[in-house]
């Protein structure tokens, strides 16, 4: 049983995204991937409006792979956002783009000004 979790790190104009994924099951997990890509983060405005996406300026090789994750052990992605002149409220989405089990996870977070 994969169990997500999402942080969001505010330090000053630097927003540290983390996603974690946890095996609590007494079974290995595998993920499938139709790429080398494994995860990705967004930044929305609170309208949904895209600001900032980790893969937008990234490639990907096209190979077939996996991850397995034996049972109690995790995965931990992380990327950094720099907001510099973006003050206010702000959602991150970070994804893990598995083809047999994706996850999407939002939270909002605020930048100061």
């Amino acid at each position: 049983m994969l169990v997500p979790t999402m942080g969001v790190r505010v330090a000053g104009d630097t927003v540290h995204l983390q996603l974690e994924l946890s095996n609590a099951g007494d079974t290995a997990v595998v993920l499938e991937f139709a790429s080398t890509q494994r995860y990705d983060f967004g930044v929305e405005a609170e309208t949904g409006e895209s600001v900032w996406r980790w893969s937008a300026d990234r490639m990907f090789g096209q190979v077939v792979g996996e991850e397995r994750l034996a049972p109690g052990a995790s995965l931990v992605y992380g990327e950094v956002w720099l907001a510099t002149g973006r003050a206010g409220r702000w959602v991150a989405v970070g994804q893990v783009v598995s083809t047999n089990q994706p996850v999407e996870l939002r939270t909002s977070f605020e930048v100061g000004g």
